[in-house]
Formats: structure tokens, sequence, C-alpha cells
């Protein structure tokens, strides 16, 4: 049953990744939208952003497997949030503004992601979750 549920997550992110692809009418239209965001002093590498943005996938889905109430949900989840920042060394507002960074610059957040989705496949395949 969590495989069956672990596959659907994957390729409902994979799905989000792919669809993030678009027309160059599209891309003119979005770049109108988006605010430039200043490259942080204290930006986190790629590489980690991976294993963070690995980590909180996982605890995500963790949370709805679980099927918490939608308040729980959103508490086990923030709690998850800090612990798997904490046990990385990572400030929230250093994620927050690293997250925010990359998402502003697609190019970079696609191959975050690439990794994100593979390594996670990975896990899948192994069966090694944590």
């Amino acid at each position: 049953m969590k495989n069956s549920f672990f596959l659907l997550f994957i390729l409902n992110l994979s799905l989000f990744v792919g669809c993030n692809k678009s027309t160059d009418e599209n891309k003119e239209n979005k770049k109108a939208k988006i605010i430039e965001v200043k490259k942080p002093n204290d930006l986190l590498p790629k590489p980690q952003m991976v294993n963070i943005l690995v980590a909180l996938h996982l605890a995500e889905a963790e949370v709805v497997v679980k099927n918490y109430p939608s308040d729980t949900a959103k508490m086990y989840f923030k709690k998850k949030k800090e612990e798997i920042l904490k046990s990385k060394k990572v400030k929230p507002d250093q994620f927050k503004s690293s997250y925010e960074y990359y998402v502003n610059n697609l190019k970079d957040m696609d191959e975050i992601y690439e990794k994100v989705v593979d390594s996670l496949s990975l896990k899948e395949a192994t069966g090694k979750y944590y």
C-alpha cells in the first residue's frame, strides 16, 4: 500500500515538474509576472536543496499516508520541517530565501527537481525511504 502511494506521489511530482515546461509565448507572459529575487548571500547550494526537498517530500508523504485531519497534518508537517532544517543545520529564513531564489530561476529549479525526483525514485526502488 505504501509503495503504491509513493509511486502515485512520484508520478504527481514528475507531472508538476514536467508541466512547468511551457511554450515561448507562455514564458514571456510568466516573465512579466515573476519578481526578480536577488541571489541571497547565504544561498544554499543545489545539492543541499535537493537533500532538504527530498526529506520534505518524504515528510509530506508520511503525513498523507497517516491520514491526519487537516489541522493536525499542518502542525505535524510544520514540526517535521523544523526538525529537518535543524538536522541539516539550516535556518528557516535561509531555506526560505534560497527556495524563493530558485523558484524565480526556473532553470536551476528544474535541475534541482530532476535530482529530487531521481532520489525519490531510487528510494522507492530500494525501499529505503529514510
